[in-house]
């Protein structure tokens, strides 16, 4: 039976508590920082924080059961942007809150508008 997640056997709690991914550095270290998430997307951190956007984050695991398995089949880690920040009605990802608010028994609406950075994982497995 195959079996494989995105933590190498050899991973331990402490390394665990202290890695971040690096492409280079530490490409099989499953913690990511979101500015890092941003960065290897091509986007710029500030701008995205500011108006919000929407990240996929592909993890490719390209398998050859005819090799060994846990030595070979690794996750391979990309990321892209999936909004259009170009577009001309709402760019990024944004939402309008309306909350009700009281001050000695008067009522007022209030409305907010909220950037948020959304991230979506997808799991890309091919067995040969």
């Amino acid at each position: 039976m195959y079996r494989r997640r995105n933590i190498m056997e050899d991973a331990n709690k402490t390394y665990l508590q202290t890695c971040h991914y690096h492409e280079v550095k530490d490409p099989f270290c499953p913690v990511f920082r979101i500015e890092t998430i941003v960065n290897l997307a091509g986007e710029n951190f500030t701008q995205l924080a500011v108006r919000g956007g929407i990240i996929v984050i592909s993890i490719d695991w390209n398998c050859n059961l005819d090799w060994a398995f846990l030595e070979f089949c690794k996750p391979v880690y990309s990321f892209r942007r999936a909004d259009d920040p170009n577009t001309n009605i709402a760019p990024g990802w944004n939402f309008r809150l309306v909350l009700l608010r009281s001050l000695k028994y008067i009522f007022r609406w209030l409305t907010k508008k909220t950037f948020l950075i959304r991230l979506r994982s997808i799991k890309i497995c091919q067995l040969s």
